[in-house]
């Protein structure tokens, strides 16, 4: 296993994940959070699970990242569909 590469798809990974949740849910579905906000936590009270949620997403990533360096055979769409 080469660990820079493995570092490397972990940081793109976690990157890519908390870049897609801030637009799908900051901006995209923002609105609707806001109509339906007597459903929701507040602000101040979710702000003290972001690192929660951070961290859980960081374990998540490095699951995927190290299942699918672990099984790597170069395989390409067959490889692809085992994994998914």
């Amino acid at each position: 296993m080469n660990i820079s590469r493995f570092a490397l798809s972990i940081f793109s990974c976690f990157f890519f994940a908390f870049f897609f949740e801030w637009v799908f849910h900051g901006i995209l579905l923002k609105e609707l959070y806001t109509i339906t906000a007597q459903l929701w936590r507040t602000e101040k009270e979710m702000s003290q699970y972001m690192p929660w949620a951070i961290t859980t997403q960081l374990w998540v990533v490095l699951a995927f990242a190290w299942i699918f360096m672990r099984n790597y055979e170069g395989k390409a769409i067959p490889e692809g569909l085992r994994f998914g």
